[in-house]
């Protein structure tokens, strides 16, 4: 992958969150730079910064590979999962607890976020919801909060959308 298309991404991650966390919080944070990697981002609103740092999990590899394959306009992307999943959502958790794990090992500024996005092309946000709790977060962590993020299908049992939850207590 790029360190250009890399970075896009996670602007457009990190602008999503704080677009969120603004409604949320009635901030009024904008993009201010790309930090020194970590964190990725910083985002300002006066004299307050935020610093972000962007992680992203997939059901399992092969979803990664496609999802950066169309991110990359690569014409041999597929278009599914060559074969189905066994508990996806309980796959999404699972992928979810190794990034943090991952992201907490590093270094970090002093109240950098940490926001994982998720793809849960199969999970909706009721189920996600019902299995957030299961989401690990170790007992000594470098950032100021953790929340998961995503796009979320619309569910017989949930509408759709981008939705978004603090983790970390």
């Amino acid at each position: 992958m790029s360190e250009f298309l890399k970075r896009k991404v996670e602007r457009v991650i990190g602008d999503k969150f704080v677009e969120w966390l603004n409604r949320a919080t009635g901030s009024q944070f904008h993009f201010d730079r790309i930090g020194a990697d970590p964190p990725d981002l910083v985002y300002r609103d006066g004299d307050k910064s935020i610093p972000i740092e962007v992680a992203t999990s997939y059901y399992h590899d092969e979803d990664a590979i496609m999802r950066w394959k169309h991110a990359r306009k690569d014409r041999t992307a597929p278009t599914k999962w060559s074969k189905p999943l066994d508990e996806p959502d309980q796959r999404l958790i699972t992928g979810i607890n190794q990034r943090i794990v991952e992201k907490c090992l590093g270094t970090h500024d002093v109240g950098t976020v940490l926001v994982i996005e998720i793809y849960p092309a199969i999970t909706t946000k009721t189920e996600f919801e019902e299995l957030k709790s299961s989401i690990a977060i170790p007992s000594s962590t470098p950032f100021n909060a953790i929340y998961v993020a995503g796009n979320f299908p619309h569910g017989r049992d949930a509408a759709g959308g981008y939705f978004c939850w603090k983790v970390s207590w």
